[in-house]
């Protein structure tokens, strides 16, 4: 599906024809998560990048044969080729909490000017002296005050006694005062709620000196917006203390990742098979990982796994409960499962503390937002090395909470967080000059002839080669050999020289990314990755592959770290605006040529868009959509009986895998984790974690052991694997499938084990073993070079 996004909003106005059709077209056919925008949307299509969840790495672009930087989904909604995205740096929110602090902090207002959080207007006509009362009206409840009225029954001063509770910014309201004065009222020009956000990566805070803006999206509409961060009484911006607070914020995320790695794949760290990931399974982790690394052979590694399993013992239902059973299905897990910290280097210490951390509490808990808020901050930007949360004051109840199935791609909240450099307010999460330069360098002739390969990667210096071509100088009348790199960081001083074979010398350097550009999607999938280029232009994207942490209290410090590891949340936009002149672009245009004028006429007639108008081409879209819907709801589902007609074709084989040797004994066919390819009823929820109607299932076919036999039924394959109901077809006690087997007319009982089986000698001739007395020819079809052939299989006597 090309052009996937969603409809922020609908800009209706610029439609006056078929703008009913279009609401119900966007707004009441499609779920949250499949919204069509296709050139319907006043704003913009939104993908959120969630940095624990999604990849990006340094691949080659199939239309460049360049290296280039891949972004890789974890879902199926992406975008496609020449859209045009803006990239901004973000921090998706992860918890969120409000509580009402009040506004009673001015004390004694003498001044009715001179509240941060109140005002008041004196009015007139009350009687003079002192009064305490209940404040009427505005959102909230329970505020009281202390009121004077002097002797010219003026109000001379208001002191809040009581904030009550659930009053918002601009609430007025007033008090039943004695006499009969008019215009007394009191208004909150303060914001008396305060809220406590927690994102989902931590950041620096020592650079964070300055005045601080926090900017909320896709929140609630009482929460969305720009807020400035008050913090009173301390000049400073003052952060809740978050855990492991003396760590940086680099170490922090990478905690977080492995966290977040573990948790995902908990199952596949199980490696014994006994359902849980425990100690033991992180100490065969790290035998059978060690010795890899090590270069030790399999014997040696199963030895020393047996060695621990022996000294150890096994978990009771382990089914990996010998040194053989865990090396072999360690061995056949993604490489990428090590890779915990993302920081593309395995180090085996590294990853046991990870698997220690995350077995006794996790690498990192967050604070609920609940407890922080209410709480006072108590950490400073000079006594901490990183903060998670942020606290910050609004108008009213945001009445809010991050919900458990927000939709990942289009409706993630998330907030931005500013400080002020002179008069402008920079994203602190912007980090992309980080990513790498691109360089600009000359080098000599034979350096360029001989040692100059395009995409060359130099580990020693950590550049890559994007490009090479000559230039010619007319100045000097002479050729100028040009090598285009990235490196990391801000890259090499101009005019120095680095390296040999070849020796190059840097003319410029400028960053590889800037979020204050738009870039161009190429070589997307449609499905789930993309690469990015300039726009205009088409210069694709490269990161540096490698930066170096320069950081004394992080224990990567002076490491190559992948420059991926540094990437924050971002989200991708693009731009859907809906205009009348895109409206008008689907109409048919007013032809003038009647068909006649030849220098227009074509076997069609005239001139003609091919299309019947807008109307037409929505029904297309509306048509698609609802079949779309229909396969989302009803074909794939797993929770409800189904019926369809369409088929569902197979092109190839599929393969099961058994490592565990799990299916070498009958009694074991019956249980859920029994590995297989089945058949399944309709009304089967095959993936039920309770396994509660596995019963519902037939087994196709399996690793290491074959359920289908032709001794029980001649002339067919059978089973005695478990009914089922599929649909239309019922299978009772005994499942069977014909498959029109040849059975011999002289030897009825002979199987088609039998048949298979049967001897011959070097000449084709039946052995005295044969059983089989008489045959008949059997015909394979092969294609070969899209031409058919066929084998000629000949049972004789």
């Amino acid at each position: 599906m090309a052009n996937q996004g969603f409809v922020q909003s609908l800009n209706l106005l610029e439609v006056p024809d078929g703008a009913e059709f279009i609401q119900n077209l966007a707004g009441g056919t499609i779920d949250a998560d499949m919204r069509l925008f296709s050139g319907l949307s006043s704003k913009r299509s939104q993908l959120f990048w969630d940095r624990y969840y999604n990849t990006v790495s340094v691949q080659k672009s199939p239309s460049t044969l360049t290296q280039a930087t891949q972004f890789q989904w974890q879902t199926d909604f992406t975008y496609t080729d020449d859209d045009i995205i803006s990239v901004t740096p973000i921090n998706l929110l992860r918890d969120v909490a409000a509580e009402f602090i009040g506004f009673d902090f001015d004390g004694v207002l003498t001044n009715n000017l001179s509240g941060s959080f109140i005002i008041f207007d004196r009015g007139e006509g009350y009687t003079p002296g002192t009064y305490n009362l209940n404040l009427q009206g505005g959102n909230g409840s329970g505020a009281t005050g202390e009121i004077v009225v002097n002797s010219d029954g003026i109000v001379n001063s208001v002191e809040i006694t009581s904030s009550g509770y659930g009053y918002a910014f601009g609430d007025t309201f007033t008090a039943s005062l004695p006499g009969n004065g008019v215009g007394f009222n009191v208004r909150i020009t303060g914001f008396p709620w305060k809220v406590v956000v927690i994102g989902n990566f931590a950041w620096d805070t020592a650079p964070l000196t300055n005045q601080l803006q926090i900017e909320l999206v896709n929140t609630s509409n009482a929460l969305d917006g720009t807020y400035d961060i008050i913090t009173p009484n301390t000049g400073v911006n003052v952060w809740h203390l978050p855990n492991n607070s003396g760590n940086v914020a680099y170490d922090i995320n990478r905690k977080i990742y492995a966290d977040t790695q573990i948790l995902r794949n908990i199952e596949l760290y199980d490696a014994d098979g006994d359902g849980s990931f425990t100690n033991f399974d992180k100490d065969l982790i790290n035998i059978w990982y060690a010795g890899d690394v090590a270069g030790d052979s399999e014997n040696q590694i199963v030895a020393a796994l047996n060695s621990y399993i022996g000294s150890n013992g096994v978990a009771s239902g382990a089914i990996r409960n010998t040194g053989l059973r865990v090396y072999n299905y360690l061995s056949g897990l993604d490489p990428a499962l090590w890779n915990l910290d993302d920081t593309g280097v395995v180090n085996v210490t590294k990853n046991n503390n990870y698997f220690v951390n995350y077995l006794t509490g996790s690498n990192y808990v967050f604070t609920s937002a609940d407890t922080l808020v209410s709480q006072s901050p108590t950490a400073t930007a000079s006594s901490t090395k990183h903060a998670i949360a942020v606290e910050f004051p609004v108008p009213r109840d945001p009445s809010y909470s991050v919900p458990n199935n927000v939709v990942q791609e289009y409706e993630r909240p998330y907030f931005i967080l500013k400080h002020k450099i002179g008069n402008t307010y920079t994203n602190i999460f912007d980090n992309f000059g980080d990513y790498g330069a691109i360089q600009t360098c000359t080098t000599t002739q034979n350096d360029w002839i001989n040692h100059v390969q395009v995409g060359f990667y130099n580990e020693t210096l950590n550049y890559r080669i994007l490009n090479k071509f000559t230039t010619f100088d007319v100045d000097t009348n002479s050729t100028i050999y040009i090598v285009v790199i990235v490196t990391s960081g801000t890259g090499i001083g101009i005019q120095s020289s680095f390296g040999t074979n070849p020796t190059l010398t840097a003319i410029n350097a400028s960053p590889v990314f800037d979020s204050s550009n738009e870039y161009g999607v190429i070589d997307s999938d449609s499905v789930s990755k993309f690469f990015l280029r300039t726009n205009p232009g088409n210069t694709i994207i490269t990161f540096s592959e490698q930066f170096v942490l320069s950081d004394s209290n992080s224990s990567f410090n002076g490491q190559n770290v992948a420059v991926t590891t540094l990437l924050p949340d971002i989200i991708l936009q693009r731009d859907d605006s809906l205009t009348t002149a895109n409206i008008e672009n689907l109409e048919q245009p007013i032809i003038v040529d009647d068909g006649t004028n030849t220098n227009f006429n074509t076997s069609l007639g005239a001139f003609s868009y091919d299309i019947d108008g807008y109307s037409e081409e929505l029904e297309v879209v509306s048509d698609r959509v609802a079949e779309a819907n229909y396969l989302r709801s009803t074909k794939y589902r797993i929770d409800r009986s189904l019926y369809y007609v369409k088929e569902i074709n197979i092109n190839g084989f599929m393969a099961s895998y058994d490592p565990d040797e799990f299916n070498l004994t009958d009694a074991n066919l019956d249980f859920e984790l029994s590995p297989g390819i089945y058949i399944s009823s309709s009304l089967s929820q095959i993936t039920n974690p309770l396994a509660s109607d596995f019963a519902n299932k037939t087994r196709s076919f399996s690793s290491d052991y074959n359920p289908w036999k032709d001794t029980a039924v001649v002339g067919a394959l059978s089973t005695t694997s478990l009914a089922v109901t599929v649909n239309d077809l019922v299978w009772t006690s005994e499942i069977k499938l014909d498959v029109n087997t040849y059975i011999d007319a002289v030897s009825p009982a002979e199987t088609l084990e039998d048949n298979f089986n049967d001897e011959r000698d070097g000449s084709g001739n039946p052995t005295a073993n044969n059983t089989v007395s008489t045959g008949e020819s059997f015909k394979l079809k092969m294609l070969i070079n899209n031409e058919e052939y066929f084998i000629i299989m000949r049972k004789s006597t």
